[in-house]
């Protein structure tokens, strides 16, 4: 399952290429706010880990997808939204649920069965989710200070190869989404109107929201030419990209020669393998000098660890890397992802994977002193239908060890 979040990943994943980046008239778009959220008693139900739980300033909030239905209930399964005490290792959740779908059962089959992508806006006001039936795809924004349905908007202007392949990604403000439904399919949602542009019809790759402007930069297909993308004027336009100069480093052997944008730190990443076999990434933002991010010794292998993302915390103090692992977490139980932190330093260096936590989605704490996320394994084994263990855990950043777990 998580198999497909990651393949959003900044550094190493292609989404995909576009030979044209003229902007295309908006595709049909049928906006409605049809219907209020069903009021349910509160219940517990049965964890999907799709959305980062939200840290914000209150309580840390997370949505979960359960097919927990009732009898008469006529969904392929809904969304509940809950709080986090983490002192009582307890979820509380409300009394409403997001229905989803109107077959139970009827999860998209692509690769596996899969729940809808479920993103938390960045100042946490908004919940977007995706839904595929009938051949349309649906994206819907909850209002969560509200309480209520914004959008739900069905895009039906083509047949799609597969449907939300990738999910979404939100902009800084907040007020801009990116909707991936398939390789050639890419829309931007303007969140205060509900106009939904094509951003391409092509593959593309490298995509990322600058950290603090509403832009959004992506690459064609092969990195060998680089966009920046202005949703407020629905305009595209080619940019120079930074490149690599390894004569001002040693120890190189290969390297990405141009970086790719990253919005966590603010700059560009490049990736290099060095002669002593050990990989880096160097980070580096317009105006600074490029130095090494991040070192990864030559004795973990990429099967041990694959980098998705570099997130420093609030405080700058630490920093956490997260990113596709082959590494079983015991005799029992395996996990596609690993996640760890590191006290901030020039670079940050790991040495070494033990195992791999299954960590992912995560979000830090406002203090920089934790991370919380969902914890998920498979057992080890059994490709079909297999025994797995998914819990929301709260992970010491110092140590690496989760102190909390709430199922």
């Amino acid at each position: 399952m998580f198999r497909k979040s990651i393949t959003f990943a900044l550094l190493f994943v292609l989404l995909a290429s576009c030979a044209s980046y003229t902007p295309e008239p908006n595709p049909t778009i049928t906006a409605t706010i049809s219907y209020t959220p069903t009021q349910v008693p509160s219940s517990t139900p049965t964890s999907v880990p799709t959305a980062t739980p939200f840290g914000g300033s209150d309580a840390p909030r997370i949505a979960v997808f359960t097919e927990d239905l009732g009898p008469d209930e006529k969904a392929a399964g809904y969304i509940r939204i809950g709080n986090i005490d983490p002192d009582k290792t307890k979820i509380t959740f409300g009394n409403i649920k997001l229905n989803v779908g109107t077959k139970p059962g009827n999860l998209p089959d692509y690769f596996e069965h899969l729940p809808p992508d479920i993103r938390w806006s960045p100042n946490g006001t908004y919940l977007a989710y995706t839904w595929a039936e009938n051949g349309k795809a649906i994206i819907y924004i909850y209002d969560y200070a509200v309480q209520k349905i914004k959008w739900e908007l069905e895009l039906t202007d083509k047949n799609f190869e597969h449907t939300f392949e990738n999910g979404m990604e939100w902009s800084a403000d907040s007020n801009w989404l990116y909707i991936m439904v398939d390789r050639k399919s890419h829309y931007i949602l303007d969140v205060n109107n509900g106009t939904i542009n094509n951003l391409a019809s092509n593959r593309i790759q490298g995509l990322a929201w600058h950290a603090s402007q509403p832009l959004l930069f992506f690459e064609n297909f092969g990195g060998t030419s680089f966009y920046q993308y202005d949703p407020a004027e629905n305009q595209i336009s080619q940019i120079e990209p930074m490149k690599f100069d390894s004569t001002k480093f040693e120890n190189i052997s290969s390297y990405d020669s141009y970086g790719h944008f990253d919005q966590n730190n603010s700059g560009y990443l490049f990736s290099t393998l060095n002669k002593d076999n050990s990989r880096s990434i160097y980070l580096g933002a317009m105006d600074d000098p490029i130095f090494e991010l991040l070192r990864i010794d030559g004795n973990v292998t990429r099967n041990e660890l694959r980098v998705d993302k570099i997130i420093p915390s609030p405080d700058k103090s630490s920093y956490l890397i997260s990113g596709e692992s082959d590494s079983p977490f015991n005799k029992t139980y395996r996990s596609f992802n690993t996640s760890l932190s590191l006290n901030a330093k020039s670079p940050l260096v790991i040495t070494k994977i033990d195992s791999a936590n299954g960590t992912y989605p995560f979000s830090w704490s406002p203090d920089g002193k934790s991370y919380i996320g969902y914890q998920y394994f498979l057992e080890t084994g059994v490709p079909t239908n297999p025994d797995s263990i998914v819990k929301i855990v709260i992970i010491d950043a110092e140590k690496n060890q989760w102190s909390r777990a709430m199922r």
